[in-house]
């Protein structure tokens, strides 16, 4: 039900912006920056807000403004936690990949020359995948693998903000921008890798992930 008002909502607010920028001057902007995703529930999590994994990479955006404040934003990002660990005859591996592309209206207000507040809601879909990869070297010199992987598609949300500082009138940096980035589960079966990598099944009965992304870059 909630997943449900949200994208009501959104698509209101998205119509009513879409609608004001076609009536107005274009302008543009382009982020890119590093990104740092505090994900809940993952494998190897740290004691950040309630045990959290640590995935790091890239983050992009573009955005499309009507009447100098009001416009859309499209927002990718991508993030990676991974390690390898030398045993014996070989090595064992695994890393976790988180994908963001979402959408949605914007807000943009310059409190002075140089600082530029921002706020948005967006709407998409995030992929997580996870794999584990066991590689051996055999009495034969030979080198074996085995690989488990698993991932899945769901839809997302974004909430949050930031404050761009104006170098030239091309050029700014994005100080800091913090995204609320909530994943809902829906009620689906799952086979996950439990201790000692034996295939084990699950369950998501509509379950949402609360995850929390930071970024800062440069917006062209």
């Amino acid at each position: 039900m909630i997943k449900q008002r949200c994208c009501a909502l959104l698509a209101m607010v998205l119509f009513s912006t879409v609608c004001v920028y076609a009536q107005s001057e274009r302008g543009y902007g382009v982020f890119l920056g590093y990104s740092n995703l505090q994900a809940q529930g993952l494998r190897n999590t740290n004691d950040f807000l309630d045990r959290r994994l640590t995935l790091n990479g890239v983050n992009g955006s573009a955005n499309l403004f009507a009447l100098g404040s009001f416009g859309v934003t499209g927002d990718v990002s991508w993030n990676r936690n991974g390690n390898s660990v030398g045993v014996g005859n070989g090595t064992d591996s695994e890393h976790t990949d988180v994908w963001y592309f979402m959408a949605g209206p914007s807000l943009s207000y310059a409190v002075s020359e140089h600082f530029q507040p921002f706020a948005r809601i967006l709407a998409g879909g995030a992929r997580t995948n996870f794999k584990a990869k066991q590689e051996r070297v055999g009495t034969d010199s030979a080198t074996r693998s085995s690989t488990f992987a698993v991932g899945s598609t769901d839809f997302a949300m974004g909430f949050g903000g930031g404050l761009d500082i104006r170098v030239s009138d091309r050029l700014h940096v994005r100080a800091i921008q913090f995204d609320w980035t909530p994943v809902f589960f829906d009620s689906e079966s799952i086979t996950t890798l439990g201790t000692p990598g034996v295939l084990r099944a699950g369950f998501l009965n509509g379950k949402r992930q609360d995850n929390f992304r930071f970024s800062f870059g440069v917006v062209f």
